[in-house]
């Protein structure tokens, strides 16, 4: 989704993009832990998070969600999919593992105010951060 919630498949590298996850408990757990991993086109794997602010929280029998956001300016240009998991740490179990569960295209229209600045040709990289610079001139 994007920051308005809407559902896209195509994302400017400026945009804000998130992963809207509903789940549904069985059973009442103090023990489970969501877990978001993020793939190119080339099934290389660019990162894995864990939401850590559900450690020791208490679920109830019931329905849930919850977004993880990837910040603007951070992804490349290209292809990604993604996979969710549910997960205990004590003892360490994997509740599921939907490994392609979504996908997208992530693009740059240039414009100058983007990592790419002006440089139309080819940037190599599996992220492409927006850094900051502090020169000494």
């Amino acid at each position: 989704i994007n920051s308005l919630r809407e559902n896209k498949r195509v994302y400017n590298v400026k945009e804000r993009i998130g992963f809207y996850i509903e789940f549904e408990l069985l059973e009442s757990s103090d023990d489970i832990v969501l877990g978001f991993n993020l793939f190119n086109h080339a099934d290389v794997h660019i990162l894995t998070s864990h939401d850590l602010s559900s450690v020791g929280r208490k679920y109830g029998k019931g329905f849930y969600n919850t977004t993880v956001w990837i910040e603007p300016n951070f992804l490349a240009e290209g292809d990604y999919y993604c996979g969710v998991a549910a997960m205990s740490y004590e003892p360490f179990f994997i509740h599921f593992h939907d490994i392609n569960k979504f996908s997208f295209n992530v693009v740059d229209h240039g414009g100058g105010d983007t990592a790419r600045g002006s440089y139309l040709g080819h940037l190599p990289g599996v992220v492409r951060p927006k850094l900051i610079w502090d020169a000494n001139i």
